[in-house]
């Protein structure tokens, strides 16, 4: 039997569920084999703490409380628990946003543009005079006024 095999059968030597010939061989390798024996005394350790749980009374909402939290978990699990990552991240980024905005706009005043000595030397009808005099100047506008000078 090589190691890997032998370390299957630890479980059923400590139930005392082997032959005499595989026990004396589990008992013969137990002597030499450091790890196996820490495995073996791992799983005797494992099936007291069992035994003593056995005895352990739980309270009466335990099964309920366990369902609930079992719930909750289902239901974060998996994407929805990247799903609600993603939309904290996003409500972090806006808010940031925001104020990086508010505090840039705290600055100071900026300059207004002065459209006139782009304009200079164009007769007072031109749509370009006619669009700066509206108060409102939209992109379009604009092209119009450059594509017409």
């Amino acid at each position: 039997m090589n190691h890997k095999t032998l370390q299957q059968l630890l479980s059923a030597y400590t139930d005392g569920e082997l032959t005499s010939e595989e026990s004396a061989f589990v008992r013969e390798h137990l002597q030499h084999c450091a790890e196996c024996t820490r495995s073996l005394q791992e799983i005797q350790l494992i099936r007291s703490d069992l035994r003593a749980a056995a005895h352990i009374e739980l309270r009466p909402a335990f099964a309920q409380q366990l369902l609930r939290a079992l719930r909750q978990q289902q239901q974060y699990g998996g994407w929805e628990a990247i799903e609600l990552f993603t939309r904290r991240l996003v409500f972090a980024l806006i808010i940031i946003v925001f104020i990086v905005v508010s505090v840039g706009s705290l600055g100071g005043s900026e300059e207004a543009i002065v459209f006139e000595p782009y304009l200079s030397g164009e007769s007072t009808d031109s749509v370009a005079t006619r669009v700066l005099t509206t108060g409102e100047i939209s992109k379009e506008d604009l092209l119009l006024a450059v594509s017409t000078r």
